[in-house]
């Protein structure tokens, strides 16, 4: 690559699909039930030699194809939309955030759901794609039990100009609840309100020093509210993170770059393209780190995700990265993967994303479409 070019959160578990922030508003769920990123899954392997070449890749450049797969991606989504199983049900609704009027109608029903990270996630993505005639539906989640649901109807409402008191942001943003507090950055800074960044400075001095994964994930969202509000030195604390020197750092790393690819930052795609390229060295030990049988210093989902950052810069030449892990045995790999054949978007990509709309895990199937929908509109 050159210069031209899942945890136990939602949080965690939905990124592989998007850089977007919207996916903060689910995170930390017990219910979901997901693994934490880096974390070690059964069986793992690291690398798989893939063609490149598609020798059909080409009939993937048609438009008629691409709209055809996108009419399967929605089928996809719309099955799991449905689905029992309420990381499923979130995915699916994110998924939907390239078809917006299909989003409405899901994103009424999710209002309503069991489970609070949907709910989250419904009131973000009314806010997100202004769904301005389902906002008012938004009212009855101010007084919801989960304080994470209440800031993101608090988002969903005033974003789509309806009158709300924001007050409760302050108090969320100094909880001792990481997670909510990690909810209030986010609205904070998406309401874009310059007030609110001397709160955030304040909210960030009280992180512990300590290293726990939480802490690291907190400091990230509240860096990345500060620079939305125009404080460009917070991104010091984002670049910070993404060299992690052992795998309880790798989460916060990849949701780093993450938030770089979201926020544009291209000064950081040196960085990023260090991380996708540099090599085991033949001397020293970097077991912290990687796997005996990895050929690189960082794991696939470091790799992915700062692929991923690249490409949304329009450095789109990572499609090798991606064609690395493509059969890689966990799940949340190849989901990464669907995301990141999307954001490259040529003909090849395509081709690989209908091949993983017939994956094997559901998860990954749902990552593909939604990174279809989210490519073709």
């Amino acid at each position: 690559m050159n210069h031209s070019e899942t945890s136990r959160n939602l949080l965690t578990a939905l990124a592989p699909l998007c850089a977007s922030a919207l996916l903060v508003a689910c995170q930390s769920d017990p219910e979901l039930g997901s693994r934490p990123v880096g974390e070690e899954g059964p069986a793992r392997t690291v690398e798989v030699a893939v063609d490149a070449a598609e020798p059909d890749a080409s009939r993937y450049e048609s438009r008629l194809t691409r709209s055809a797969m996108r009419e399967r991606a929605i089928t996809v989504l719309s099955e799991a939309a449905l689905s029992d199983v309420a990381l499923l049900r979130a995915h699916a609704l994110e998924g939907y955030t390239g078809a917006p009027r299909r989003a409405e109608t899901v994103a009424r029903a999710s209002i309503e759901d069991p489970n609070p990270g949907v709910r989250a996630v419904a009131a973000t993505v009314v806010g997100r794609l202004g769904l301005k005639s389902s906002a008012p539906l938004l009212r009855p989640l101010l007084s919801d039990p989960d304080a994470r649901v209440r800031a993101a109807a608090i988002y969903g409402m005033r974003i789509n100009g309806l009158e709300v008191d924001p007050t409760p942001l302050s108090r969320m943003i100094m909880s001792r609840d990481p997670m909510v507090r990690r909810q209030a950055a986010f609205v904070l800074g998406e309401l874009g309100e310059s007030s609110a960044a001397g709160l955030l400075d304040e909210s960030l001095q009280m992180v512990p020093v300590g290293d726990s994964a939480q802490d690291r994930l907190l400091r990230l969202e509240i860096a990345n509210a500060m620079f939305k509000l125009g404080r460009g030195e917070a991104v010091h604390h984002i670049r910070a993170a993404l060299y992690p020197q052992n795998r309880e750092g790798v989460e916060a790393a990849v949701f780093a770059a993450r938030l770089i690819g979201e926020l544009g930052n291209r000064d950081t795609s040196r960085q990023l393209v260090e991380i996708v390229e540099q090599d085991v060295p033949e001397t020293g030990s970097y077991e912290r780190l990687t796997d005996p049988t990895h050929t690189y210093v960082y794991p696939p989902e470091l790799r992915l995700a700062a692929s991923q950052a690249l490409a949304e810069m329009g450095f789109r030449d990572g499609r090798f990265v991606a064609d690395t892990y493509r059969e890689h045995t966990d799940p949340a790999v190849r989901a990464q993967v669907a995301r990141l054949y999307g954001v490259i978007g040529d003909g090849a990509s395509f081709a690989r994303l209908d091949t993983m709309l017939n994956d094997e895990s559901e998860s990954v199937r749902v990552s593909a479409a939604a990174a279809i929908v989210d490519a073709v509109r």
